[in-house]
């Protein structure tokens, strides 16, 4: 039997997107559980938060999370079964890659990532053209820039 690529992609693809969609019942009942049990009020606002961010989640057919985490995928090959390692590989890859695109992170994420970076390397460029300036030495840049 040969194993189609294409099949091994959609199935990685709608894994994935599952994983990061989809709390089992059981999971949000222990949940719900905890914060009717739980007595120290930071607890209850992070358990309450948390319960807030699932229903917002499933009710705008959302990601659970922005933080997806890594992927690991077990695979149990049966006898009998032909095919490549590297195009195993290659269409696992395709898969995660593809759920990815139809369930980005959320725009204004994004946005504000590339806000901060851009005011971190601008913060660097400024520091390191005062540095330049001033004529410290590599040293001096380090110690003033990345202060610890």
């Amino acid at each position: 039997m040969q194993l189609q690529m294409k099949a091994v992609e959609e199935a990685c693809k709608e894994l994935y997107i599952r994983a990061l969609k989809v709390l089992p019942d059981d999971v949000k009942a222990g949940i719900e559980r905890l914060n009717q049990g739980e007595t120290d009020a930071r607890a209850q606002v992070v358990l309450k938060t948390m319960i807030t961010n699932i229903s917002v989640a499933e009710r705008e057919d959302n990601l659970l999370c922005q933080d997806t985490g890594l992927p690991i995928y077990k695979i149990k090959i049966g006898r009998n079964v032909q095919l490549d390692g590297m195009e195993l590989k290659a269409a696992i890859r395709k898969g995660c890659e593809r759920a990815t695109t139809e369930y980005p992170l959320r725009e204004k994420i994004i946005t504000l990532l590339v806000v901060l970076i851009c005011q971190q390397l601008a913060l660097i460029s400024v520091m390191m053209i005062k540095c330049l300036k001033l004529r410290w030495s590599p040293k001096e840049v380090v110690r003033r820039i990345i202060p610890f």
